[in-house]
């Protein structure tokens, strides 16, 4: 089976996977997972995070990214611009007025500023321990870090169930791997940063 198609095989088994996860062990274990945001200090320094306005079965962010930005830090929240574009960031704060886009998602307005995180919070479906994710197809996050990175330094945190680790995910040359995955069991480094 080639590439293309395990990462299709594998997006059905994870998207499955995680809807069958109950509400309250997810509002349960997005706490947990939030708690770390904050506690863990990996984001300290950071002048902007990219979150995610959770969709689904997601882990819900939002209390953390709430308290970060009571902190002082800029909080962006990513929209899509175009097809096969990178994702842009516009400045969130808990007052923003927001709407629905593309895949359901809530994003603020267009009066929002645009802003460039120095550190992302990244979603997805399934990780594994060489810091390869597996989104939802479309690359947009792939085509994001990349061109991020390309532009300066970028703390990159996949945040995902521990449920959600795969062995070996198949990868090619526009996958983007994370510097850090965070669970609820935990952070996992992926790319040899600690230490």
């Amino acid at each position: 089976m080639d590439v293309v198609e395990e990462k299709k095989r594998l997006r059905v088994a994870y998207q499955a996977m995680r809807s069958q996860l109950e509400r309250e062990w997810v509002t349960q274990a997005s706490g947990r997972i939030s708690d770390q945001v904050v506690g863990l200090g990996l984001l300290e320094g950071a002048r902007c995070v990219g979150g995610f306005w959770p969709i689904g079965h997601e882990v819900d962010l939002r209390p953390a990214l709430e308290h970060l930005e009571a902190r002082g830090v800029v909080i962006g929240l990513p929209m899509v611009v175009g097809p096969r574009r990178p994702l842009c960031f516009r400045r969130w704060t808990p007052q923003t007025p927001m709407q629905r886009a593309v895949f359901d998602v809530m994003i603020p307005t267009e009066a929002a500023e645009v802003c460039v995180p120095d550190a992302l919070l990244v979603p997805l479906l399934a990780f594994d321990r060489k810091g390869y994710r597996l989104g939802y197809g479309a690359g947009y996050y792939d085509r994001t870090l990349e061109a991020m990175r390309a532009q300066g330094p970028l703390l990159t945190v996949g945040v995902a169930y521990a449920m959600q680790e795969h062995p070996s995910l198949p990868a090619d040359s526009g996958d983007q791997p994370l510097d850090w995955v965070l669970t609820e069991q935990g952070l996992l480094c992926t790319s040899g940063k600690a230490g």
